[in-house]
């Protein structure tokens, strides 16, 4: 019974890891983009072909 809790815990993954400030500098993605494509995934992907 041991190992199953054990095993349990593992499943439950609460951490966040940023990336690291130099691949942020770098990246192309601006601000808004998830919620831009969430909210017109079909207008989104047009403007992105």
């Amino acid at each position: 019974m041991a190992e199953q809790k054990a095993i349990e815990n593992l499943l439950h993954e609460d951490r966040t890891f940023p990336p690291p400030p130099e691949f942020t500098a770098q990246a192309n993605a601006q601000p808004g983009i998830h919620e831009r494509a969430a909210d017109d995934p079909i207008g989104y992907w047009t403007e992105q072909a």
